[in-house]
């Protein structure tokens, strides 16, 4: 309609125009420490703010994927089973495995929680994070590991989040940890029987996360809610 200066009247909240949001999404972070480290810095928070949805860290540290830690005393499989549930109606999935070396075959555990992952959530976005620890006395082995998570992860199907990379910048490489090195700023974690540090960075991490959430959300939040 035009008035009598020849102007449209603005449309009204009333009329055919709609207000469209994508629709909440949750997600589920499976971790070892790391993900305590998580937690602390308000990884869940933080996660609900940018996807409206639930949003749960399940952690144990010294785990791995078949082995109970020392906290809950689950192996990271055994989480999977309790909350499978939660896991039944996420749309992610954040994997943080792999530093501690127990796993007699690592590639085989990968697949195998992978293919119970994906009977509860088959249409999830998947993300696995890299190890970016450097104690000297295991820098090899997970130097050896992360080629795992990255060679793996095509067939597998999930995307690799470097915590190597989000510690010591985009140039580091993820398949040749500097053996020893302490983290930026940090002294060599003690314990360990090496130069080095295993834990840290979680502000980093919980960034380098958001960051690919962000870049995939348009695919993982692909349905439109309008009102």
């Amino acid at each position: 309609m035009a008035n009598a200066n020849n102007f449209k009247t603005p449309a009204t909240a009333t009329d055919t125009a709609r207000v469209c949001l994508n629709r909440p999404a949750s997600a589920y972070v499976l971790a070892d420490s790391l993900g305590l480290g998580l937690k602390h810095v308000g990884l869940e928070l933080t996660l609900r703010a940018l996807l409206r949805g639930q949003q749960k860290i399940s952690f144990d540290s010294g785990r791995s994927i078949t082995t109970p830690g020392t906290d809950i005393q689950k192996s990271a499989l055994d989480s999977v089973e309790i909350d499978a549930t939660f896991i039944s109606g996420s749309e992610i999935i954040i994997i943080v495995l792999g530093t501690n070396l127990v796993e007699a075959n690592f590639a085989e555990s990968q697949k195998e929680l992978m293919r119970r992952l994906k009977s509860l959530a088959p249409n999830a976005a998947y993300f696995w994070v890299d190890i970016g620890a450097t104690m000297s006395t295991q820098a090899k082995q997970w130097s050896d590991r992360n080629r795992l998570i990255y060679d793996n992860a095509q067939e597998l199907g999930y995307q690799v989040i470097s915590r190597y990379k989000a510690i010591f910048g985009p140039d580091a490489d993820p398949l040749h940890i500097r053996s020893g090195k302490p983290f930026p700023g940090y002294q060599s974690e003690p314990g360990y029987g090496g130069e080095g540090n295993i834990h840290g960075y979680n502000l980093q991490l919980s960034q380098a996360i958001l960051d690919a959430l962000i870049i995939h959300q348009e695919k993982i939040q692909n349905r439109i809610i309008c009102r």
